[in-house]
């Protein structure tokens, strides 16, 4: 049955994901800075701390789960909203969300104010959407919004401030687990598409390379890029378009999905 608010320790929960989440990311970009040359984390070691964490919280949820609330995605059909109880398949779904997101706005942070204002966006939608059923999730993403759009200030092209794997682990692992406490899962991915895209053009960027090596050959492969840089804004400005114009086209598309996913609430 759906309760009437998300319990205020899962607004801890979320807030220690966080936490650890900007961890790993400070532990990557300290060891870049201290070796030069990118030289931080591996990217499986990432990876598996990123899971490790993610399971970790799962394993939260779990312990403190509501039968058929916790592990259930809730729909806005024509007919009103459809709560549909996973299971177990659940916790896989939120485990891929985790990580997943808050990969995807690593890779958003590219651009001077691009992630910034895309995530500030993101986070305005998740407070709104959250509101009825966990005020607490709701305040903080709010308060994440403020936070960023302070940062945004100083982060807006040229930047002379930056959040590095620091702020964007943080901030997409922190809202992927806010999402999920306030069962807003679904608002999160549609309004958060286009970090989605930048993940996406990274793998297809990577598979689509390492297909046409194994079957073309090296220089085939190097010579004929899905992309022409990965992530997607790179891909725009090879293509000849501004760094403030790929900034203020991808805020445009940051909106139109943030709209959407209030509408989807509707």
């Amino acid at each position: 049955s759906r309760p009437a608010q998300a319990p205020d320790s899962h607004l801890f929960a979320v807030l220690l994901m966080m936490l650890f989440f900007g961890g790993i990311g400070f532990l990557d970009d300290y060891l870049s800075i201290k070796r030069g040359k990118n030289l931080g984390l591996r990217a499986r070691e990432k990876m598996l701390a990123q899971l490790l964490l993610a399971v970790l919280f799962c394993v939260y949820l779990a312990k403190t789960s509501q039968p058929g609330w916790t592990t259930a995605l809730s729909f806005a059909l024509p007919g009103g909203e459809k709560i549909v109880d996973i299971g177990v398949f659940y916790y896989l779904f939120l485990v891929l969300l985790i990580v997943g997101f808050s990969n995807a706005t690593n890779f958003t942070d590219g651009v001077d104010g691009l992630s910034s204002g895309v995530i500030l966006l993101i986070a305005l939608t998740i407070a709104v959407v959250t509101f009825a059923l966990a005020p607490g999730i709701a305040f903080f993403c709010v308060a994440l919004a403020g936070a960023l759009t302070g940062f945004l200030w100083w982060n807006a092209h040229p930047a002379k401030m930056f959040m590095g794997d620091t702020g964007s682990l943080a901030l997409g692992a922190g809202l992927a687990c806010a999402a999920a406490v306030g069962k807003r899962e679904i608002p999160l991915i549609i309004a958060s598409l286009v970090c989605w895209a930048e993940l996406l053009s990274v793998i297809l960027q990577v598979a689509v390379f390492q297909y046409r090596k194994k079957t073309k050959g090296l220089e085939f492969a190097k010579a004929n890029r899905l992309f022409r840089r990965a992530p997607l804004h790179h891909h725009f400005e090879e293509a000849g378009w501004k760094e403030t114009l790929v900034v203020a086209r991808f805020w445009i598309a940051g909106a139109i999905c943030s709209v959407l996913a209030l509408l989807w609430r509707v």
